[in-house]
């Protein structure tokens, strides 16, 4: 299967095995509510949208260098109005792991050919219902959130508002979509200015508990040493028996 990606990756799409994707109209070219197929149709695009999520989930670089070189994400999001709504699930699970990889380039991919239209299209459609497909679009936005991606969160609340407010509104996602809103708030919010305190600065040269003890210090230098008063003994031992003897004679 490797091999077989490897040569998709020589662009011939008249070869590959992705051809049938390119036989898919762009998604904008999509007017109806519901895009038609055939039960064969719809099995083969299927197993094209799973191994594309596997071959993008095991070989990033090359994945990414085939999406954003070939475009197939306009295809795949056509595939987002088909009625079987297990090929809707196989389309957005592409779309949801390109999400998590969080590629700079596919990203803008996503912006510039406006990929979050259908997506968000899709998570009205199925805002009413609890089903697998409907958590799988609220994760999405909730993914976006989590991460704080400004630049997509951004894109939506600008060029998609009221897709966004609408989605608000439902009882089952409803609140996430608010937290989504607020996100792009806080993004927005300016920095908030953080107040200097005032604080007296001491011009004194020395701390005022330092003058009642540097005063204690002079005190004690200045102050009469009693130390003063006391004779030391003579070295002379003849001259300290002498004086002993003397004050003997005199006590008796």
């Amino acid at each position: 299967m490797c091999g077989i990606f490897n040569q998709s990756c020589k662009f011939d799409k008249s070869t590959f095995s992705f051809k049938p994707l390119y036989d898919l109209p762009d998604w904008r070219d999509v007017t109806d509510s519901i895009y038609p197929l055939a039960r064969e149709q719809t099995n083969r695009y299927v197993y094209l949208c799973d191994m594309l999520y596997n071959f993008s989930l095991q070989h990033q670089f090359r994945s990414h260098f085939y999406i954003l070189s070939t475009n197939v994400v306009l295809k795949i999001a056509s595939l987002l109005k088909a009625k079987e709504k297990h090929l809707r699930h196989a389309a957005f699970r592409v779309f949801r792991l390109l999400l998590k990889q969080n590629n700079h380039n596919t990203m803008s991919q996503f912006m510039k050919h406006d990929i979050l239209k259908p997506i968000l299209d899709l998570t009205i459609q199925e805002s009413q219902r609890d089903n697998l497909l409907s958590c799988s679009c609220q994760e999405f936005f909730e993914h976006m959130r989590r991460e704080n991606m400004k630049e997509l969160i951004a894109f939506c609340l600008t060029k998609h508002e009221a897709e966004i407010k609408t989605l608000t509104e439902s009882h089952l996602g409803g609140q996430r979509f608010q937290l989504f809103i607020r996100r792009w708030e806080m993004n927005n919010e300016p920095m908030p200015v953080e107040s200097k305190s005032e604080k007296t600065i001491d011009t004194r040269g020395w701390p005022a508990g330092s003058r009642a003890l540097e005063a204690e210090e002079e005190d004690y230098f200045n102050g009469d040493d009693d130390d003063d008063d006391f004779v030391p003994a003579s070295k002379n031992p003849n001259l300290a028996v002498s004086s002993s003897i003397s004050i003997f004679r005199a006590w008796l």
